[in-house]
C-alpha cells in the first residue's frame, strides 16, 4: 500500500501511536497535554504519515486561527527520517489549506529543524526571545498562499505610473549599511529625481538571506526594512522559473548564489523588467 497521508481521529488506533511518538520527542517538541491532542484530533487537525495502513512514520498537528494555519508539531520517527516524510506531510497541509492566507510556525533558531523549514518553502519573517530558561531565539517561519490583496491591486495601479524595480540581497544590505563601500550607489535608487519614476522592491527571498546572519540585532533591523519594501502576494510560478534558471546556470551551487536566482525568479514571475544587482 505504501505511504499515505490521512487524518487521524481520536478513536483511531493510530492516535495512541501519535501520543507515543510525541512523548519520545518531547525534548524538542515541548510539552503538550493529551487533552490538546484530543481536541485537535476531534477537529480533524492531526495528519499522519502511515505505511501499509498501520505503521505511523510521522505526524503533523496544526490549528486554524482566523484565516491562517499554525503548525503545532511536525514529528517524524527516527527510523523514517531522510525519507521525505516531513515534506510529504507539509505538502499535504499546503494543498488542504489553500483557502487560508498561509501557514506559520515558531521554531527555535538553534534547533536542527530550523534548517528544514526553508527547504520546505517557508521563510523566517520574524523572531523573538523564547520563554524558556535559556531564552533561546524563536523564529517565525511563514509559507504564503499568495492570495490577491488590496495591496496587490494598488501595486497594479502604481505600475501605470511608476516602474517597479527589484533589488537583490547585496544591494539591499548595502542600502542599510552606511559603512558599506557600495552604500551611496545603492542609495542612489532613492534619489529625489527618481521619485514617481521607479518604485523599489525586494522579494520574500530576502528573508532567507537575512536568516543566515548570526547577528540578532542586524536581523531585526533588516527584517523591519524588508517588510516595507516587499512585493505583495500574487499568482506565482516560481518553482518552474527556478528550475529553468538553474539549468541556465548549472555551476551555481553556493546557497547565497542560489538565493540570487530565487530573487530573479520572483522578479520574473511578477512581470518586473528591471532587476538591480
Amino acid at each position: 500500500m505504501g505511504l499515505k497521508i490521512q487524518t487521524i481521529a481520536r478513536t483511531s488506533p493510530l492516535f495512541q501511536a501519535v501520543l507515543e511518538l510525541a512523548k519520545g520527542n518531547a525534548k524538542t517538541l515541548g510539552f503538550l497535554p493529551k487533552g490538546a491532542f484530543e481536541d485537535l484530533a476531534d477537529k480533524g487537525y492531526v495528519l499522519g504519515a502511515v505505511f501499509d495502513g498501520k505503521n505511523l512514520a510521522g505526524y503533523l498537528l496544526y490549528r486554524k486561527t482566523r484565516s491562517e494555519i499554525s503548525i503545532t508539531h511536525l514529528c517524524v520517527d527516527d527510523l523514517c527520517r531522510r525519507e521525505g516524510i516531513a515534506r510529504t506531510l507539509v505538502d499535504h497541509l499546503k494543498d488542504a489549506t489553500k483557502d487560508a492566507f498561509g501557514i506559520g510556525l515558531w521554531c527555535r533558531r538553534d534547533y536542527a529543524a530550523s534548517k528544514v523549514w526553508g527547504k520546505l518553502g517557508f521563510y523566517a519573517i520574524d523572531e523573538r526571545e523564547g520563554r524558556g530558561k535559556d531564552r533561546s531565539v524563536l523564529e517565525h517561519w511563514w509559507f504564503d498562499h499568495n492570495h490577491q490583496t488590496l495591496f496587490t491591486y494598488a501595486l497594479k495601479g502604481k505600475r501605470e505610473r511608476e516602474i517597479p524595480v527589484v533589488i537583490d540581497a547585496c544591494v539591499f544590505f548595502s542600502l542599510l549599511d552606511e559603512s558599506d563601500a557600495n552604500h551611496h550607489e545603492a542609495a542612489a535608487l532613492f534619489a529625489d529625481w527618481l521619485s514617481g519614476i521607479i518604485d523599489v522592491y525586494v522579494t520574500k527571498e530576502i528573508y532567507r538571506d537575512i536568516q543566515r546572519s548570526q547577528d540578532e540585532t542586524r536581523r531585526k533591523k533588516e527584517r523591519s526594512h524588508a517588510k516595507g519594501m516587499l512585493l505583495p502576494p500574487g499568482d506565482l510560478n516560481v518553482n518552474g522559473l527556478n528550475t529553468e534558471l538553474k539549468s541556465t546556470f548549472p555551476d551555481i551551487t553556493k546557497e547565497s548564489d542560489l538565493s540570487d536566482l530565487h530573487h530573479l525568479a520572483y522578479a520574473i514571475s511578477y512581470g518586473v523588467h528591471y532587476f538591480v544587482t
